[in-house]
């Protein structure tokens, strides 16, 4: 702290004190070190004054006319007003947590009233004449200062949070540093932030100041083409470091052809040209949309304006695929569309399990007002999101011949208890039938006033980027009507199944994953050769029935027709077998004629399996797909 007001002291053009006034300092206040002394003044008016590297000494003349006005005023007119009459006033400056300042007049004296606030809650006054407003800004750069000092010392420690928390007192506004010529106050906090955010790793936010920095030295081509490059790089570091920030500080995100940068309490706005590693539904993003984060795939950002649909598509979507592999012969669904609370229309839709579905409409529906009801009042992006659960059959019936299982890579499932329950139930061959609602309003992410909040800051960040008067008139952002399903699902007997002594156990908070491996270069590749397993399982070949919902289940999962192709081969490849898998095979199915394999069976089996020269791996699999 003496290094520093040594400085700020001249700079404010206050002298710093001689030897002489040390000396004087030191007799009137009993200060022992004279180096610590920076700053001493007798006053004639009524006081002494002091400043050392620890903080303020202030003394009244009692003998001076301050001091009689004074002990009038606050003894004799019993005033609350707190000050010290008697001795020396020390004030640390760490002790203080704020100062105020007042003019008053006392006997044709014009007079600086500063009220300093100290921890206990208590107020102390000095009244200071010659000097007072340069002395007053000694006082408010001390108090930056006491906290650089602190946050520096937080960093140290790696305690990023009380960084942070000193940074609130330490702010400084550009416009208001510049009127008041205190140009460094500001550098000095712009330096500070610098640190502090990216030590929290913050880099968005280290790039906004160096944005602030580069419009703020725009006539100097040097200094701006630095904070220019400063900014390209924090801006990149954020873009590696996107995935590793917690969902809240990335929730909701804005698309935009532009390199300036906004950032809001629930928005973020990102550059289309320089995008993290994340996933977007098909032919997205688009410029000037807003997405928002899936609850549990949180890599993947669905369009906000139907995210709740898309979300219940999603969901509905593993539903029935865990059904089939649970062995579900029959999956019907109806659909219940809740226009209010007094009106409920519904119609009967039918499913299989990559998403098919066929519209039945009741008498009541044939007008059609589902489609075009919502194209007018919830954009057509709810619309369309919507539309994929009118479909093409009314009932979706299925012969599964593999025992049931749960399969992998799912995301609903582990938070979905009825879901495990039933699974658990299922595994346990105790459950025929079973049915279950779900509903758009349970994948609801924003609430109503969340919305209000989110629209006023679209139109904030639209303003501050200047995308254009049609975004804004196009994007209003509201709650979409409610759509609930009701799924009615019939299984197969579990003694219908060949037996298998894998035990496989569903507990509420831990899921027994299958054993079945399945080669493919991501999840959504894997479910969707899985899909293409199950339809190849009854006659080896995919009909057109089967072919329209695997178009859709390859939609769903962002899969190219090309690579969805290659994946088709790779499934049905595996099913062409060689003479020797098919004499392995059938001498297998001969030795399950009473549902179960003897150890000597077993071992005549892995004899025969080395004869033909089929490996272990792929007996297994031989095994696996009867």
């Amino acid at each position: 702290m003496k290094e520093y007001l040594e400085k700020m002291l001249p700079a404010l053009r206050l002298k710093i004190a001689t030897e002489e006034q040390k000396e004087e300092a030191k007799k009137n206040f009993l200060i022992k070190e004279v180096n610590s002394i920076l700053y001493f003044r007798e006053e004639y008016k009524g006081y002494n004054f002091a400043i050392t590297d620890l903080g303020i000494y202030y003394e009244l003349d009692n003998r001076g006319v301050l001091f009689e006005t004074l002990f009038d005023r606050y003894y004799k007119e019993k005033k609350e007003d707190v000050f010290h009459l008697y001795g020396t006033l020390y004030i640390s400056w760490y002790e203080i947590e704020s100062i105020n300042n007042k003019y008053i007049n006392i006997k044709g004296i014009n007079y600086n009233v500063f009220t300093f606030l100290v921890k206990g809650n208590k107020k102390y006054n000095i009244y200071l004449t010659l000097d007072s407003e340069r002395l007053g800004a000694i006082f408010r750069f001390i108090l930056i200062e006491r906290v650089r000092i602190k946050i520096e010392q937080s960093l140290s420690k790696n305690n990023i949070k009380e960084a942070e928390m000193f940074l609130k007192y330490f702010e400084v506004n550009r416009e208001e540093a510049i009127k008041n010529e205190e140009l460094m106050r500001y550098i000095d906090y712009i330096s500070l932030s610098i640190k502090v955010y990216e030590k929290s790793n913050n880099f968005y936010k280290v790039a906004q100041i160096y944005e602030e920095l580069e419009e703020f030295k725009k006539g100097d081509l040097e200094a701006f083409s630095k904070y220019n490059k400063e900014k390209e790089e924090s801006y990149r570091k954020y873009i590696d470091y996107f995935k590793k920030l917690p969902l809240r500080e990335r929730n909701i995100i804005t698309i935009s052809d532009t390199e300036k940068l906004f950032r809001s309490d629930h928005i973020t706005l990102l550059n289309i040209n320089q995008l993290p590693a994340i996933n977007f539904p098909m032919s997205r993003p688009k410029v000037n949309q807003t997405y928002i984060a899936h609850p549990y795939k949180t890599d993947s950002y669905l369009p906000i304006e139907s995210y709740d649909y898309e979300l219940l598509y999603d969901r509905m979507d593993e539903f029935c695929y865990i059904l089939r592999c649970l062995g579900a012969t029959s999956i019907t669904i109806e659909t219940i569309k809740k226009e209010n609370k007094e009106d409920i229309k519904k119609l009967n839709v039918a499913v299989n399990v990559g998403g098919s579905k066929e519209l039945v409409e009741d008498e009541d529906n044939k007008k059609g007002n589902i489609g075009g009801e919502i194209g007018v009042r919830y954009k057509r992006a709810a619309n369309t999101s919507l539309s994929k659960y009118i479909g093409l059959e009314r009932v979706q019936t299925f012969n599964p011949k593999r025992r049931p299982y749960i399969p992998n890579n799912l995301i609903w499932f582990p938070h979905e208890l009825r879901w495990q329950h039933l699974a658990q139930q299922r595994l346990e061959g105790g459950i025929l039938t079973y049915i279950e609602s779900v509903s758009s309003s349970d994948n609801q992410l924003l609430k109503e006033e969340e919305m209000v909040d989110v629209n006023a800051e679209l139109k904030m960040l639209l303003l501050s980027i200047k995308a254009g008067v049609q975004y804004e008139k196009n994007i209003e952002l509201q709650q979409n009507e409610e759509f609930s399903f009701s799924i009615k699902i019939e299984f197969k007997p579990m003694e219908e199944f060949p037996e298998e002594t894998e035990i496989i156990d569903i507990m509420a908070e831990e899921v027994t994953q299958t054993p079945i491996q399945l080669t493919a270069s991501n999840d959504n590749e894997a479910r969707y050769l899985e899909e293409i397993h199950i339809m190849l399982e009854d006659d080896g070949v995919i009909d057109e029935r089967e072919r329209m919902i695997l178009e859709r289940i390859r939609e769903r999962y962002n899969i190219t027709p090309e690579r969805a192709r290659e994946l088709e081969a790779q499934a049905i490849a595996g099913q062409e077998l060689t003479s020797e898998e098919k004499e392995y095979l059938s001498e297998y199915k001969s030795s399950l004629h009473d549902g179960a394999i003897s150890d000597k069976e077993r071992r005549l089996l892995n004899r025969l399996a080395m004869a033909l020269g089929i490996s272990e791996e792929r007996v297994k699999e031989l095994e696996r797909n009867v």
